[in-house]
C-alpha cells in the first residue's frame, strides 16, 4: 500500500489477511481479509474449470 502523509510517500507491505489497512481520508480501517468477506471468489488452492 502507497500512501501519501505530511512528510511525503510511505509503502506498506500487506501479506496477510488478518494485517490492518487503514486509509485516513475517508476514515476507513478494517482487516484485509474484510474487504472480500461477502464474495464468492472461490478459496485460494481451488481450481474451477472453464467451459
Amino acid at each position: 500500500m502507497h500512501a501519501r502523509e505530511a512528510a511525503g510517500w510511505t509503502t506498506t507491505a500487506l501479506a496477510g489477511l488478518d494485517d490492518d489497512l487503514a486509509i485516513p481520508s475517508p476514515g476507513l480501517t478494517c482487516r484485509v481479509g474484510d474487504l472480500d468477506r461477502d464474495t464468492h471468489w472461490p478459496p485460494r488452492g481451488v481450481r474451477t474449470r472453464r467451459t
